[in-house]
């Protein structure tokens, strides 16, 4: 019996149809090795544009925030004296002619003495509020709680110039800062502030400008009489999660404070790294051996 009837193929026709499956495979790697190096740096280039784009868009939302208490300011120190009413109906004003992002609490505070003050300089109480409890009610001191005592001693260090304070973390667990700057009139001095809500901002950004497959995770380095405080996780996490293929690291500098914006991409961004890349393999690979298998039984015909 032959070799070519024992197995159908001869030697010579078993090297043709190996050589067929090898060179299919072979063009396949070499076409889609090129395919995913371009899909590669096609897809870090989207995600470096990517994270520039969101961390503008933190940027924007954080000077719509701050807008009112600028305009605040501009009130008080353009004015001989401000009252309990006028503060109200201006603030109230603000609120009718902004969004969302409008501070939950805004509030004037001054130096004074009373009873139960213990300190040579006296307090810094709350003189007017747009709340009637929590941290900033009408009557409040300041001066006993160490995060709002440091935003007010930074404001007065430099007079006239907004400053985010450290990080504040009510009883409820809501964290956020105060945004702070002095006024002074021809019968007013002290120091008003706004909430700066970063929850708020980077959820509005979770929920309308963050693509599938983008975590972010936040820090800040706030300004102190001194220097600057330690850096502080204000959103998310301190590490990237799991499954992150790319990280793009944004600075941004607000009101003196330092913002550390990391944007970390999984495959689920765009499509991931290869776009695609392992299945033109795999499909490459499988009809190369198709081919082979073709041209085999041809031959044993």
């Amino acid at each position: 019996m032959t070799e070519r009837q024992s197995n159908g193929l001869s030697t010579g026709q078993k090297a043709a149809v190996a050589a067929i499956a090898l060179i299919g495979i072979a063009i396949s790697i070499a076409v889609t090795g090129g395919e995913r190096r371009a899909a590669e740096a096609e897809w870090a280039a989207s995600t470096e544009a990517e994270a520039k784009r969101l961390t503008a868009t933190f940027g924007a939302l954080m000077e719509i925030s701050r807008g009112s208490l600028q305009s605040l300011a501009t009130l008080f120190n353009g004015s001989g004296r401000v009252a309990a009413e006028e503060f109200t109906e201006t603030v109230g004003g603000l609120k009718a002619r902004s969004g969302e992002f409008f501070p939950s609490a805004m509030a004037f505070m001054a130096e004074a003495k009373p009873a139960g003050c213990d300190t040579d300089k006296g307090c810094w109480l709350v003189a007017y509020s747009t709340v009637d409890d929590g941290l900033l009610k009408p009557g409040a001191d300041m001066s006993r709680f160490a995060p709002t005592a440091a935003t007010i001693a930074t404001a007065l260090a430099d007079p006239n110039v907004m400053k985010l304070g450290p990080i504040i973390r009510e009883a409820d667990g809501a964290s956020h800062s105060f945004l702070a700057v002095t006024i002074k009139n021809t019968r007013q001095f002290g120091v008003i502030v706004s909430v700066m809500d970063y929850e708020r901002i980077m959820s509005a950004i979770s929920k309308r400008w963050l693509p599938p497959g983008i975590v972010a995770r936040v820090e800040a380095t706030f300004p102190t009489q001194g220097g600057m405080a330690e850096p502080v996780v204000i959103f998310g996490k301190v590490a990237a999660p799991a499954g992150t293929q790319a990280t793009h690291t944004e600075n941004l500098t607000i009101d003196r404070a330092m913002f550390k914006l990391s944007w970390d991409f999984t495959a689920d961004y765009a499509g991931g790294p290869d776009r695609g890349a392992d299945a033109k393999l795999a499909a490459g690979i499988l009809a190369s051996l198709l081919a082979a298998l073709i041209a085999a039984n041809l031959m044993r015909r």
